[in-house]
C-alpha cells in the first residue's frame, strides 16, 4: 500500500464498521475511498494480506471487496501479481469516451424527458458544492461532487441499465483523471469543469432531450480533452 497514511486510515475507519451493513461492502467502499483519494495510486498493487490485517476482518472478505471494485472496473486482478488499482493506458482512455458518449447523452436526454426542471435543480445543488470545492482549490471535494453530478444523472435517466453499466466505465477514469491532477493541479480547470457540469444541468431543465444532448456533447468533448491532457503532462502511458 501507499505508506502509513492509507494503512492509519484504515485503522481508524476500521473502528466505524457497522455490522448490520456487510462488511465486505462496507471494505469495498473503504477501499473506493482510498482510490478515489489518490491514496492508492494507479497501477499500485492491492495487498490483500495487508488489508486485511489493518482492518481486523478475513482475508477471504477482502477477496470478496476486491472482487465488487474489480466489476466496477477500480481494479484489475493479473496473473502471478494479484489486484492492483486499474491504470488506463490512452487508447483505453479513448475507447472509455467513445463509450461513454453515447451511453451519457442518452442518459442526458432521458433525464430531461423525464423531469426535465426538477432534475435540473438536483443536479445544480450538486454543481453549486462543485463550485465551493473549485473556489478553495479542493480537487479531492471537487471530484467527489463530480461523481455525484454523474451518478444522480444515470438514476434521472430512468434506465436501470445505464446507471449500471456507466459506474463501470466512468469510476476508472475519474479516479485516473483525479489522481493526475492532485499530482499536477494545472491538469484540470475546474470552475471550467463545473460551469460545464452547469450547462448540462441546465440543458436537462429545458426538456428538450435533443437540445440538452447537443449541449452535452459538446461538454464531453471538453471533458474528454482534459483528461487527454493530464494523461500527457504525467508521461503518456502510466503503465
Amino acid at each position: 500500500m501507499n505508506g502509513s497514511a492509507a494503512l492509519s486510515q484504515i485503522n481508524q475507519l476500521s473502528q466505524t464498521l457497522e455490522r448490520q451493513v456487510s462488511i465486505a461492502r462496507q471494505v469495498k467502499n473503504l477501499i473506493l475511498n482510498l482510490i478515489v483519494s489518490a491514496q492508492l495510486s494507479p497501477g499500485e498493487r492491492i495487498v490483500e494480506s495487508k488489508i486485511a490485517k489493518a482492518l481486523r476482518v478475513g482475508q477471504p472478505t477482502v477477496r470478496e471487496a476486491l472482487i465488487m471494485l474489480e466489476h466496477q472496473g477500480l481494479v484489475v486482478r493479473e496473473p502471478n501479481r494479484g489486484p492492483s488499482v486499474t491504470a488506463l493506458s490512452r487508447d483505453e482512455i479513448e475507447h472509455i469516451h467513445e463509450v461513454r458518449q453515447e451511453l451519457e447523452l442518452l442518459a442526458v436526454e432521458l433525464a430531461a424527458k423525464e423531469g426535465g426542471r426538477e432534475n435540473a435543480m438536483q443536479l445544480g445543488a450538486i454543481v453549486a458544492e462543485m463550485k465551493a470545492s473549485a473556489r478553495s482549490g479542493d480537487i479531492a471535494e471537487f471530484y467527489r461532487h463530480d461523481l455525484r453530478f454523474h451518478e444522480l444523472l444515470w438514476a434521472q435517466s430512468g434506465n436501470p441499465y445505464i446507471a449500471k453499466l456507466l459506474p463501470q466505465l466512468l469510476l476508472p477514469l475519474l479516479a485516473f483523471h483525479m489522481v493526475q491532477s492532485l499530482k499536477d493541479p494545472s491538469c484540470v480547470d475546474m470552475r471550467a469543469s463545473a460551469e460545464a457540469h452547469n450547462e448540462i444541468a441546465k440543458a436537462i431543465g429545458s426538456g428538450n432531450g435533443r437540445k440538452a444532448k447537443q449541449v452535452a456533447r459538446s461538454k464531453f468533448r471538453f471533458f474528454a480533452k482534459q483528461h487527454f491532457i493530464g494523461f500527457e503532462r504525467q508521461g503518456g502511458d502510466s503503465r
